[in-house]
Parts: structure tokens; C-alpha cells; sequence
């Protein structure tokens, strides 16, 4: 049984992966003019090796003063912990994806401070009224 991760409007099953008939960051760019975000809701994580709560607590508690200050600016942006066995996963759901604001600089200047190194993975939306059909690549 997995556990289902509810963030914001989101909602994560970590078990899975996003669906594959989502479009990603680069296939919504592709129809934008120069310097305009995609608009929508957006998934993306930052990926660690595997992390102990207690070492983490403080990111926990960070993204949670995080979480608070974009439901008072009635913005967007969550961030959850996901402990799993092979990985640490802290997920991220805003309406933006661009991975540049400040709670992300928070937190990646909070997981310098811990010394833990993280990749993070590329944006993907996750709105319902996002296109299904991935555009069309001419050959």
C-alpha cells in the first residue's frame, strides 16, 4: 500500500511517478513566447541519498514555515520530506516551475548548511487542464 502525499492542490503518490502523458517543462516552453512562464500547477523534487528525520528536521520544519508563507501570499508552493529506503525525496508543488525563488534558495542553502548533497529533478505539470497529447515533432 502506498502513501499518498497531499500538497497544496496536488496530490503525490510516491510509489508512482507522475504520469508519462504529462508535458514536461521543455514540451510547455516550446509554445511560449520568450520570457513567459507556463502557467499551472507544477511538480518537481529534490532527490538525496537516503536521510534520517532527525537529521532533517530542520528542512522539515523550514518547508513548513515555507508552506505557510505562500498560503498567506495565496501563491503556490509546498514542500514535503518523502523518506524511502533507497532515497530521501522532498517534493515540491508550486505554480510556477521555475526552480529559482526564494524558498528554493532557503532550501538549498539549508541542505548546504547539512552538507547533503541533492539533484533535483525537472519540472513536470500537474494540472488537470494541462494538454495531454505532447506536441507534435516534425521529422
Amino acid at each position: 500500500m502506498s502513501e499518498r502525499v497531499t500538497l497544496g492542490p496536488a496530490t503525490w503518490d510516491p510509489a508512482g511517478q507522475l504520469p508519462t502523458d504529462r508535458r514536461t517543462l521543455e514540451e510547455q516552453m516550446a509554445t511560449k513566447k520568450p520570457g513567459q512562464l507556463p502557467k499551472g500547477t507544477w511538480a518537481y523534487a529534490y532527490e538525496l541519498v537516503p536521510q534520517d528525520e532527525e537529521r532533517l528536521r530542520s528542512i522539515t520544519g523550514m518547508l513548513e514555515r515555507e508552506n505557510a508563507a505562500a498560503q498567506r501570499g495565496e501563491r503556490v508552493w509546498a514542500g514535503r520530506v518523502i523518506h524511502k529506503q533507497q532515497v530521501t525525496h522532498i517534493l515540491i508543488v508550486a505554480d510556477s516551475p521555475a526552480q529559482d525563488g526564494e524558498a528554493n534558495h532557503r532550501l538549498e542553502a539549508a541542505l548546504a548548511a547539512l552538507h547533503v548533497g541533492y539533484s533535483v529533478t525537472a519540472p513536470m505539470t500537474i494540472d488537470d487542464e494541462a494538454p495531454r497529447e505532447p506536441p507534435a515533432h516534425p521529422h
